[in-house]
């Protein structure tokens, strides 16, 4: 007799160990020139392991063993260790207290990085010239101004197994081949150059500028390679991806009186991500822990970091194929857009508010008529066929259209552009008021122009769960069947109806703009002094996501899939794919969004 049950049994192991020596010395090497060195010794080093088990059906009630699992047995280990050494040499000259110069240079070794490029340079120089404090400065209302710049080179390095050969073993001891190790690779180099100005008016308004253009040349990427090896990719540096960033700060104090004050902080920043180079043929990638979210990104030339790619429903009479096109958008035209913005096929001398009342939802239009005068819904002869449909495929009637034209075949959906997952711009608006004893700090923050797949609510309509499916309040001329949400347009599934379900990827229906303001901080406090003369003490109330203002149809439009911990034994060290960055990886995939929290503090000093 079996017993149910389920049996885990796992242990880990890590140490880390770290270790440095610095040096400081500072000179004056003149009255008005003083100098400062510094050098830097550190060690770095990485252990850990991981054994489990996991099994079901227990053969014996109560015994705990893994070998009393009589199914689901599996075995899982892994050990990771690396090693990491850094060199560092600076400088600092200041003249005058208004000529800056700081440089720093340092050699960094690596068992992460391939063994025919185990050590690598970078360096950093920095200059800034506080020109009010020049003895001919002509403006006394211009109290600052201080022009900055920098140049430096830093690293970064490659997960732990992307130089081996990783496989998986399956039933039998078979091996599946998985990813090409790379011995020879070698660190990201991100180069940077920094420029700025801070400006201060009158001893009160300050104003800063910053642009900052980084490329990171070697570009570490999971590319595709010959099947011909075997395996299916290989982390290669194969790219050299191009950021520009723009950053306005603003700081203005209203009001400065001994029992008020009340200032005002504005931030804002711009930041454009490209790949500029890509040696290896461009191809799809993204995160890979969550179904059907390892295609949802193209590299290219050119490309926007963090385009969203998928499939398309038709929102306007232009994006149909010719002679269709031309007969669309009127009351009569065979294609109409329906009340809530889609292109829809319902006939000619139609309205897409007959659906029920003329009992039309079940009609439809073939995508050919073949040379043998047989309906095909999907045309398998269009050069001699008669075409019925755009691209000839079927349409039912009132269901959303799926854009196609794919070059290596007409009738395939095409995969397009559908937004980014950065936004275009974000600012921050900081409020900060204190009378007598009481203080407020206000933080709102936004981001706009970011787009978000929220594969939740996607989800939800392949078992009619989302409240979008309920039709209770909808009119008979507006209510939807079922079908209408649910199932993907042939040829990608020839039993389906050309839902907005489709085939669970990416698409212009569930890739939302995800926009957002928020009431980021609040926090209230009180200074109340000694208490019957001890100390000196203080209450305080913070309260932290309070109010978000957004069209997102989610939770919570700031969601992405982060990276995940390394993980021995896991191919590309677990990091969640390519894009592993919540930032990035905008998937609303089921993730707890984010805490609205309250928090009470109390302070004293004695």
């Amino acid at each position: 007799m079996t017993n149910g049950g389920s049996i885990f049994r796992g242990s880990s192991s890590n140490e880390a160990i770290n270790g440095g020596v610095n040096a400081n010395f500072r000179l004056d090497l003149a009255r008005d020139l003083r100098a400062r060195w510094s050098l830097r010794y550190s060690y770095e080093q990485r252990d850990s392991s991981i054994a489990s088990g996991f099994g079901n059906a227990l053969s014996v009630k109560g015994v705990t063993s893994l070998v009393n699992a009589a199914s689901g047995k599996t075995l899982a280990s892994g050990v990771t260790s690396v090693r990491q050494i850094g060199l560092f040499a600076g400088t600092g000259l200041e003249y005058k207290d208004r000529y800056i110069l700081d440089a720093l240079i340092r050699r960094d070794g690596s068992s992460l990085f391939g063994p025919g490029s185990r050590w690598a340079t970078f360096g950093r120089v920095s200059g800034a010239w506080r020109v009010a404090l020049e003895p001919w400065w002509p403006l006394p209302q211009v109290s600052e101004l201080k022009l900055h710049g920098s140049y430096g080179t830093a690293g970064g390095s490659p997960s732990f197994s992307a130089q081996y050969e990783t496989f998986t073993i399956g039933a039998g001891g078979l091996l599946s081949l998985t990813t090409l190790g790379n011995r020879n690779l070698q660190p990201e180099v991100h180069h940077e150059i920094e420029l700025g100005a801070d400006l201060e008016l009158f001893n009160r308004y300050g104003l800063t500028a910053t642009y900052a253009r980084t490329r990171i040349d070697r570009q570490i990427l999971l590319a595709p390679v010959s099947s011909s090896t075997g395996y299916t990719n290989q982390w290669q540096n194969a790219g050299t991806l191009l950021n520009i960033t723009y950053e306005l700060s603003l700081n203005v104090p209203l009001v400065q009186r001994p029992s008020v004050s009340w200032s005002m902080s504005f931030v804002y920043d711009r930041n454009r991500s490209w790949i500029q180079q890509l040696g290896v043929p461009p191809y799809f990638y993204g995160a890979a822990n969550v179904q059907a979210t390892d295609q949802i990104f193209q590299a290219k030339e050119g490309e926007l970091y963090g385009t969203f790619y998928g499939r398309k429903f038709l929102t306007s009479c232009s994006e149909l194929p010719a002679p269709f096109n031309t007969d669309c958008g009127g009351a009569k035209s065979p294609f109409q857009m329906n009340d809530e913005g889609w292109l829809v096929w319902v006939g000619k001398d139609n309205n897409p508010r007959w659906g029920i009342t003329h009992n039309l939802w079940e009609t439809s239009v073939p995508g050919c008529i073949n040379s043998a005068g047989i309906a095909e819904t999907v045309c398998s002869q269009p050069g001699t066929s008669t075409i019925t449909s755009p691209w000839g495929v079927g349409l039912n009637w009132g269901m959303p259209i799926i854009l196609r034209g794919d070059p290596g075949d007409m009738r395939n959906a095409r995969n397009v552009a559908l937004g980014n997952a950065l936004p275009s711009f974000r600012f921050a608006v900081t409020q900060d008021l204190q009378w007598k004893r009481l203080s407020l700090h206000a933080l709102v923050d936004a981001a706009i122009g970011q787009h978000v797949w929220n594969q939740g609510f996607h989800w939800a309509h392949l078992d009619f769960l989302s409240k979008d499916v309920d039709q209770v309040g909808k009119s008979v001329e507006t209510a939807k069947p079922i079908g209408y949400y649910y199932r993907a347009a042939p040829p990608d599934n020839a039993a389906g109806l050309g839902g907005f379900y489709d085939i669970l990827g990416p698409n212009n229906f569930t890739v939302e703009d995800a926009s957002y303001a928020k009431l980021r901080e609040l926090m209230v406090s009180y200074h109340i002094g000694a208490v019957r003369g001890v100390g000196d003490w203080g209450v305080s109330l913070v309260g932290r996501n309070l109010f978000t203002i957004t069209g997102y149809r989610g939770f919570d439009p700031e969601i992405g899939l982060g990276a995940l911990p390394p993980q021995p034994g896991l191919a590309g060290g677990g990091n969640g794919g390519q894009a592993a960055s919540g930032a990035v990886n905008a998937v609303d995939a089921f993730s707890f969004p984010n805490l609205r929290t309250f928090t009470i503090g109390i302070t004293t000093s004695f």
